[in-house]
């Protein structure tokens, strides 16, 4: 799949996601509200056979807290 940022207006930025650059129609949109600050490459993609994204839940997320200081309505990926 093939990523890019399909909208950044005023710190809303939307990534999404093609299975094949010849399509218009994105199969994945992903909405980040209020981005206080974004240090990425502009293009990329990735290998489709394990999961690209996931929520961190219980130690691990506790974990991903304390290492990047994460705030109440922040996202660090």
């Amino acid at each position: 799949m093939d990523f890019e940022f399909a909208s950044v207006d005023g710190g809303d930025i939307v990534v999404a996601g093609r299975i094949d650059t010849s399509y218009d129609e994105f199969a994945i949109n992903i909405d980040f509200g209020k981005t206080y600050y974004l240090s990425s490459l502009l293009y990329w993609n990735l290998n489709n056979s394990k999961p690209f994204i996931e929520l961190a839940a219980g130690k691990e997320m506790w974990e991903i807290i304390d290492k990047y200081q994460v705030e109440g309505g922040n996202l660090y990926i």
